[in-house]
This record gives C-alpha cells, sequence and structure tokens, in this order.
C-alpha cells in the first residue's frame, strides 16, 4: 500500500504483542497501549459527537430545501435591461431600480455562503465519520494493523487497486483515510455485519469452554451476574453507574446476586 497508507495511517495498533512465560498478553510500557474499556469510551464519545452533527446537518439541509408555500410566489428576477426599461417607461425610479438589482446581489450572495457552510458541513462530517469507523474496524480485527497477516495484506492489494483506479493515496492528502476505510471495508465487509459475527464467534467459542468441563469446572466458568444480562439491561446499568447510583459493576452484581437469591423477599425492577 502506497506510502503504507493502508496501515492506517495513524500507526494506532500494531506490531507483535508482548508475552510473558506464560503466554499471558503483557501491555507495553511505552504508553502506546490502552485499556479496550478506554478504547471504547473514546469511540463511543466520537461516535455521538457525529451524531450530533449528522442532525445539524439535517436541520441544514432542511431550512436550506424548504419549498415555498403553495401561495407564496417566488420572488421574479430583474435583469438590468429590465429594470432600465422600467426606469425609461417611469414606472419606477432610478433609485428603486438601483435597489432592486442591490437585494438580488445580496440575496445571491447569502445562497451561495449557505451552499458553501453547507458543503464545510458536510465535508467535516465525512471526515469525523472515516475515522470513527476506522477506530472500529480496528477495534473488530486488530490483524489489519500486523504486519504479515493475511487481512493486512487483502487490504494492501485493495488499496492498491483504488489507488491505481484514481482514488487518493498519499500520505498528506486527507482522502486517503477514505480510501483506507473502502479498501478494509471491500475486505471484512460493513462493520455491522462484522461486529455481529465476531459477537456470534465469541458465543459460540464460549460455549464450546464450559461446555466439555467437568461439573467444577463449569461452576468456575460460568458467567457473572453482569455477563448474563442482556445488551438492553447492560445499557441501563452502565448508565446508572455514570450517574453515580451505582459504584461499578461489582456493586452492580452484587445487588443481582441478592435479589435472585430464593426466597429474599426482593425482587431485581431495574433488570
Amino acid at each position: 500500500m502506497e506510502n503504507e497508507g493502508a496501515q492506517s495511517g495513524d500507526g494506532a495498533t500494531g506490531g507483535d504483542q508482548s508475552k510473558d512465560g506464560s503466554g499471558k498478553f503483557v501491555p507495553p510500557s511505552d504508553g502506546s497501549w490502552i485499556p479496550k474499556v478506554r478504547h471504547d469510551e473514546a469511540v463511543n464519545a466520537e461516535r455521538g459527537r457525529v451524531a450530533r452533527l449528522e442532525a445539524e446537518l439535517a436541520a441544514l439541509r432542511l431550512a436550506q430545501q424548504r419549498q415555498p408555500e403553495k401561495d407564496e410566489e417566488p420572488a421574479k428576477r430583474y435583469t438590468k435591461a429590465e429594470l432600465n426599461a422600467a426606469v425609461s417607461s417611469q414606472t419606477i425610479t432610478a433609485d428603486q431600480a438601483d435597489e432592486i438589482w442591490a437585494k438580488q446581489i445580496r440575496e445571491d450572495a447569502k445562497r451561495e455562503v449557505k451552499a458553501e457552510v453547507l458543503g464545510i458541513v458536510e465535508a467535516n462530517l465525512a471526515q469525523e465519520r472515516v475515522g470513527t469507523d476506522l477506530e472500529e474496524y480496528k477495534r473488530l480485527a486488530p490483524e489489519i494493523m500486523e504486519d504479515g497477516s493475511e487481512t493486512r495484506q487483502r487490504v494492501r492489494e485493495e488499496f492498491d487497486y483504488l489507488v491505481s483506479m484514481g482514488h487518493a493515496g498519499k500520505v498528506e492528502d486527507p482522502k486517503t483515510l477514505q480510501t483506507q476505510l473502502l479498501a478494509i471495508r471491500a475486505v471484512l465487509g460493513p462493520i455491522d455485519k462484522l461486529r455481529t459475527a465476531k459477537s456470534a464467534r465469541r458465543d459460540t467459542e464460549s460455549h464450546e469452554e464450559t461446555g466439555g468441563a467437568s461439573a467444577g469446572g463449569q461452576r468456575r466458568q460460568a458467567k457473572s451476574a453482569w455477563d448474563s444480562l442482556d445488551k438492553r439491561q447492560k445499557d441501563y446499568y452502565e448508565a446508572k453507574i455514570r450517574d453515580g447510583m451505582y459504584k461499578d459493576k461489582a456493586a452492580v452484581e452484587a445487588e443481582l446476586k441478592f435479589s435472585r437469591k430464593p426466597h429474599s423477599g426482593r425482587t431485581s425492577a431495574r433488570a
């Protein structure tokens, strides 16, 4: 990929992950690694910002494209010749003709400025969306950042093809990020489908790990109270943690365990 463009341009992650003697992952100490929960928080915050920009853009488009009422006639535009003819026939004065002409110029300027602002907003929004999608692909498929991986090689080949077809490919060109995103999407598919596939794979692996274990092992590998919640319930409790109602997930699990004890006399209304 030209100029190592498909390395996502920012070198966020990649290379071999360090392991200790037991084979467990050891985070690098150079500050280049952040916990997954922090990465997810940053990605979600960026998604929220993009969503707000999209809403603002939609409102701007609506205001620009508003159609006049049925009984509202569009203002007639006059040429210089028409205005001069009206002055000659004493239909209007020369001052009135000058004011009509000046007003038309002001309206043209307003339309041009509005179109320019809309174009800038759309460009910025597209760039923000590209960055967010790239980060999500890296989270779901970190192998695209690993030199020598088959997936990364396929992305590089797709990137080179897109560049050969006229897409941006130079590091200094902001549109190169769009080419990288197109290449990754062509190889891995849409983000939503990739996310669903990854989730289903994790569920299958978890089932296989617990299915063949002994009874004692099954108890040790059983899901925690938090993991047993569905997405809607997790979203609810995460919001309550942010609001300060619960200290952390452990506090939520403690309440869930208590509420699920036989004959406890309590049920969890929140779950």
